[in-house]
């Protein structure tokens, strides 16, 4: 895991309450986004020889490999949550499911459209980072909602590399080659294209397209409350994931048998008009998993 993180810090508080709720004690290892620093952490907790499963979520895909090879040789399941291993043995997954989280941005890009333009039609940029699996996901969802429709043109830009910065730099770009008034909507495929694109629609004050994005960020709700270019997020579930991965950790320990190799886990689409109900809930379910952090 990684501790330093809203997102992950909800999965794990959440996976942590539900292993002692059902009587298990939970060893972490905070990867600090770095992937050395997680194959060291987890070998270590390996080479105790206690661990009944591994719950991981893998900084990099390829790297986490040897140690997932090593915990099967040890006879230790490993379940993986929101990001996938490009390799070992896994007794489960447990995520949001990517392809679905374009679609509902794709349905509810249709839906501003049809507002906006009086049916669905309309220019939408999409923001991509295709090296990420998950943000390739999410633009081949978005696109296969919205290319059913043959008055609405698609043009896909992505970043040169996944930072605020980057995002910042392909927007000032696209604002500059359509002038106001020549597109519709903006679809950024995740947190940090969505907070880059937003900045600078906000400082160039452009009102005349709207933006969708995925994920939660504190700089989405702070847009969503201004009612400005900003209209919606497709948001992922820690709580739901952390949940989800620790009840596949319990079974694997018990040794059971995974009833689904990938378990999909919930989607919320918020907007203006649901984030003070959805800002409620999410405040209840965080009341209940608080004190199960660990000491970072």
């Amino acid at each position: 895991m990684v501790f330093n993180h809203p997102f992950m810090q909800d999965i794990l508080k959440s996976a942590i309450y539900t292993a002692e709720q059902a009587g298990y004690t939970v060893s972490a290892v905070d990867a600090n986004w770095e992937a050395s620093t997680q194959q060291q952490g987890l070998e270590d907790l390996i080479s105790t020889g206690k661990m009944k499963a591994l719950l991981v979520n893998p900084v990099d895909g390829d790297a986490i490999v040897p140690v997932i090879e090593e915990a099967n040789k040890a006879g230790i399941p490993v379940v993986t949550v929101d990001a996938k291993a490009n390799g070992g043995e896994i007794y489960a997954h447990a995520a949001s499911d990517s392809i679905e989280i374009g679609k509902m941005a794709g349905e509810y890009a249709v839906e501003r459209l049809k507002e906006r333009n009086g049916s669905e039609k309309g220019k939408v940029i999409v923001i991509n980072y295709p090296q990420v699996t998950t943000m390739a996901e999410r633009v081949q969802g978005f696109n296969e909602v919205v290319s059913q429709y043959k008055e609405i043109e698609i043009i896909e830009k992505s970043v040169v590399e996944l930072t605020p910065e980057s995002a910042q730099a392909l927007m000032d770009d696209l604002i500059m080659t359509y002038p106001e008034g020549s597109f519709d909507l903006v679809f950024a495929a995740n947190g940090t294209t969505g907070v880059g694109a937003n900045a600078v629609t906000e400082s160039a004050n452009r009102t005349d397209y709207e933006i969708i994005a995925v994920d939660d960020d504190p700089e989405f709700v702070e847009a969503l409350q201004k009612d400005g270019a900003f209209k919606g997020m497709v948001v992922q579930d820690g709580i739901d994931i952390g949940a989800k991965g620790m009840e596949l950790c319990i079974a694997a320990a018990e040794g059971k048998e995974a009833e689904e190799k990938i378990v999909a886990t919930q989607l919320s689409l918020v907007t203006n008009e649901n984030l003070k109900e959805y800002q409620a809930e999410y405040a209840k379910r965080q009341e209940i998993i608080a004190s199960f952090g660990v000491d970072e």
